[in-house]
């Protein structure tokens, strides 16, 4: 019985311009083939690289993007330090970020900002900010080179290319009101949600960690949950309830730490400060009066049903 072959499309062996017309070849996706006696350069073993790198992020848009594990980031308004813990997250170009220890960045120290930034950056303009780890390469080590004939002379060029994190601020299109920052981070919290124009604004091989504002050259305030997201693979029903409820929580949590320092207690109206609120979420214990019925939390118009449950069936309900 006789086999039945099938040749690629074209001629196999057609090589140069020829090969754009019988396929949709992409360069990026083009391997070096290897055989006994043929001489090697460094366009070969560069095309290799380039092949892995673009299989490996393939491999990663198809698992998603997001933060994986880690990461949360911390604002000290006294000593300006920027606090990122280690994690790993997965950015929309399919790069694979890992930082594999505790990373801090004073933002204070302007004269180091503007030596890694080529000189700019001595004075930061009153806007909001998307604080982001980004993927970055970085060349090290020296290795000499050799020259092309006789009447050349040797050279050096970088020996090692290593892959990095770094962290960074991009800013944003929103201005930043004279209002307080409780009340501004309440409406970047509706901006913001589900905003795809906005998101496009951050770099491809980058995730947001927070939202950051800067006031007379002065850091402010930070935000963790605005623009920060888990791990997805695709966009799901109920991906921007979750969203909301993550930045809902911390920053009622920040309302209500604020309020007691000022000698005031939970009972308010919701909105106070907030403009949006998520389907399921916490709410002052203060606002509520079981006893003579009586909530101070939403509109009047609203009907609110009390009832008492287990603490163990709370996450069915949510």
């Amino acid at each position: 019985m006789s086999e039945i072959l099938f040749q690629p499309l074209g001629n196999p062996t057609a090589a140069g311009e020829g090969l754009s017309t019988i396929a949709d070849i992409d360069p990026r996706l083009t391997r070096t083939h290897y055989f006994d006696g043929r001489l090697l350069t460094a366009e070969d073993l560069t095309r290799d690289q380039i092949y892995l790198d673009q299989r490996l992020r393939e491999l990663g848009r198809v698992l998603g993007s997001g933060i994986m594990s880690g990461l949360e980031l911390s604002f000290d308004r006294f000593t300006g330090l920027l606090t990122l813990q280690p994690g790993q997250a997965l950015t929309p170009a399919g790069r694979v970020l890992e930082l594999g220890s505790q990373l801090i960045v004073n933002l204070g120290d302007r004269a180091l900002i503007s030596q890694l930034n080529d000189g700019n950056y001595r004075r930061f303009n009153r806007a909001l900010y998307a604080v982001v780890l980004r993927y970055a390469d970085v060349a090290t080590d020296i290795a000499e080179v050799f020259p092309k004939d006789l009447g050349a002379r040797r050279g050096s060029e970088y020996a090692l290319i290593t892959e990095s994190v770094q962290l960074g601020l991009v800013p944003l299109p929103i201005p930043l009101p004279q209002q307080s920052a409780l009340q501004i981070r309440a409406r970047l919290m509706r901006e913001l949600l589900g905003n795809e124009q906005l998101l496009g604004l951050l770099p491809e091989d980058a995730v947001g960690l927070g939202v950051l504002a800067i006031q007379n050259d002065t850091p402010q305030w930070l935000d963790a949950e605005l623009l920060r997201q888990p791990m997805r693979a695709e966009p799901a029903l109920g991906d921007l309830q979750s969203d909301l409820a993550r930045q809902y929580e911390l920053l009622l949590a920040d309302i209500l730490s604020a309020r007691r320092s000022g000698g005031l207690n939970g009972d308010f109206h919701a909105a106070d400060y907030f403009s949006l609120l998520p389907p399921v979420g916490t709410l002052p214990k203060e606002a509520l009066d079981p006893v003579n019925g009586r909530q101070g939390y939403f509109p009047e118009n609203y009907q609110v049903a009390i009832a008492p449950i287990r603490q163990s069936d709370v996450a069915l309900i949510q």
